[in-house]
């Protein structure tokens, strides 16, 4: 029976029923041309093994809405990678990691496997063009030599708001199931590096609204731009982590054997490259759903030309250039 392995996203070009019928393309007969064909079938096996071994999906996805949009990177530990709103990219990294035992290395969650990126359909038919939804299915070990599921479901939304802001909402879904009969232990955490107007330097994060805060206001010097990210949903989150420099504590920590809770400290850091991440340690019960909802607003984002104004007229190579250098470090990260 001829093999078909399918495309798939991760541009992998893959044998099809062409290779297998080649011997006949070639006007081979008898002996020679099913020695030639079993060969091929092999070959087309073996693809399909190695297809197998892959994640299912690795897809880029924007979604825009008005003066604003934001890119997606389902496969990579950058995850959020660009936020632009009135063309100025406020967004350097927001992603998310996961841990399901009580300490140790957490990882994000692209390492899991990827089963779907969808928009959702609105009234008239369409897509809309403004959600993205992704979703991600692993295991974990309630009892020795057991394998329980669980699922990470990522929603977004982007809203704009001319002329110079724009909102950005997030639920995460993690569900315990289906199927499961134990509790699950989950350490989630959100990693936030926002670089606003497109440098990553001048930026002051400040934490509140409780204990741990849920709230998250990120300032520019000499700009009226203003980053404020609310959890709506402030059940078990735990703990909190600030930094701001050109050092990656926090994402250094979160990969290190030694990790266990985001250390808490200070409410403030900056200015400069200003980082935070927040962590919920939960206990989900069997066949049950833990939701988070995020809610961000940013505004006072300068046109264009006026942010170039601001920074002294330096040339577009050299406002982009700190971003390159930290991309560079960050797929180093995964």
């Amino acid at each position: 029976m001829p093999v078909v392995i399918k495309a798939s996203n991760n541009g992998f070009v893959d044998a099809t029923k062409k290779l297998i019928c080649l011997p006949s393309y070639l006007g081979l007969a008898g002996e020679r041309r099913e020695a030639l064909r079993r060969a091929a079938l092999a070959t087309a096996a073996a693809a399909a093994m190695a297809l197998s071994a892959l994640p299912a999906h690795a897809d880029i996805v924007t979604i825009t809405d008005s003066n604003a949009s934001a890119t997606v990177n389902t496969g990579s530990s950058l995850g959020m990678d660009s936020l632009t709103v009135d063309g100025v990219d406020q967004l350097f990294q927001q992603w998310f990691w996961y841990r399901t035992a009580a300490s140790g290395a957490a990882s994000p969650i692209n390492t899991l496997t990827q089963h779907s990126v969808s928009k959702p359909i609105s009234e008239g038919g369409s897509e809309a063009e403004n959600q993205m939804e992704v979703n991600y299915t692993g295991t974990y070990s309630a009892v020795v030599g057991t394998s329980v599921p669980f699922s990470i479901d990522v929603t977004y939304s982007v809203t704009g708001s001319p002329p110079s802001g724009a909102q950005l909402g997030e639920i995460i879904k993690i569900q315990n199931g289906p199927g499961s009969t134990a509790s699950l232990p989950m350490t989630f955490i959100q990693y936030n590096d926002y670089d606003l107007n497109g440098t990553a330097d001048g930026d002051t994060i400040t934490l509140s609204g409780g204990t741990p805060p849920n709230t998250a206001t990120q300032t520019k010097s000499g700009s009226t731009t203003t980053s404020l990210e609310t959890v709506t949903t402030t059940l078990d989150l735990s703990h909190y982590q600030v930094e701001a420099g050109t050092s990656s504590t926090i994402l250094n920590e979160l990969g290190g054997s030694g990790f266990t809770t985001l250390s808490d400290g200070a409410l403030s850091a900056g200015p400069g490259d200003a980082k935070w991440a927040w962590e919920w340690d939960v206990t989900i019960p069997a066949n049950s759903t833990f939701t988070i909802s995020k809610e961000r607003d940013i505004s006072g984002v300068p046109e264009p030309a006026s942010a170039m104004i601001m920074l002294g007229g330096m040339s577009l190579w050299s406002l982009r250039r700190p971003r390159r250098a930290k991309s560079a470090r960050a797929q180093r990260t995964t």
